[in-house]
């Protein structure tokens, strides 16, 4: 069961990076746009 949650969360956040970048590729902005959400709302609220 945790490998499907894994494998889901996996293909959802290529997807969303796929969608900010340019519909197909996950482009450096992308990137960085989901690593500093995740960043944000996450780690530095520690």
């Amino acid at each position: 069961m945790q490998k499907a949650l894994n494998l889901s969360l996996n293909t959802g956040v290529v997807t969303v990076a796929q969608l900010l970048g340019d519909g197909s590729r996950i482009t450096r902005g992308a990137r960085n746009t989901i690593y500093d959400y995740f960043y944000n709302r996450f780690v530095s609220v520690r």
